[in-house]
């Protein structure tokens, strides 16, 4: 799996970079982050199979359309999902 994270700054990415590094060596990482099923729940869209494929046909949704979608995260239905909640454990540390 790739995540790509895009930064506002130059500071982000070596930021980024020094994280990503520090969960893995940790064994924090999380295994299966599902970001297009947050954004799915987030916006009341029920998918069957992929939920990148449902966005793709719905929204017009390709996966450098990301950082759109970060607004529109419903961050109160995501707290009750199971891989949200590992994602935030893992950035928590």
């Amino acid at each position: 799996m790739r995540i790509r994270i895009y930064t506002e700054d130059s500071y982000g990415k070596p930021f980024f970079k020094r994280l990503i590094q520090r969960l893995k060596e940790s064994n924090k990482a999380p295994r299966n982050l599902a970001i297009e099923e947050w954004i799915c729940r987030s916006l009341g869209i029920a998918y069957r199979g992929k939920p990148s494929a449902t966005l793709k046909r719905l929204k017009n949704y390709f996966k450098r359309d990301l950082p759109k979608y970060v607004e529109k995260l419903d961050l109160e239905r995501l707290d009750k999902e199971a891989t949200f909640q590992e994602f935030l454990k893992a950035i928590e540390g």
